[in-house]
């Protein structure tokens, strides 16, 4: 199998709820440390994300849109889906119950990635 890693630009395009942060993006290199950052429509910059490392989103208002713009066209085999609530990765999210994708449902500990 051939695995394709993407590098990935991250634009926030559209938030229903105006003046509210929308989106607060977490992530890092598997195995390493996190930083988390809010991000908004009136954001003035787009965030890069190399290839190889975990990202995720949450979204803090009622409706938003996440453009990719990505170095490889998606290759389903090659993503791998960390665990959101991972204790390894210790991540402090500000929601105890997210609606969650059946992909982000399944994720794997941190440790099977080890």
């Amino acid at each position: 199998m051939v695995k394709k890693k993407n590098t990935k630009v991250i634009l926030i395009k559209k938030f229903k709820l105006k003046n509210k942060n929308a989106l607060i993006i977490g992530f890092g290199s598997i195995g390493r440390k996190h930083f988390s950052i809010i991000m908004s429509e009136n954001s003035n910059f787009s965030l890069f994300i190399p290839a190889g490392f975990a990202h995720g989103f949450l979204c803090l208002s009622q409706n938003c849109t996440i453009n990719y713009k990505c170095s490889n066209y998606r290759h389903k085999k090659s993503e791998k889906t960390l665990k959101w609530d991972d204790k390894l990765v210790n991540i402090k999210w500000p929601i105890k119950k997210p609606i969650l994708s059946t992909k982000d449902k399944n994720g794997k500990s941190l440790s099977y990635f080890k």
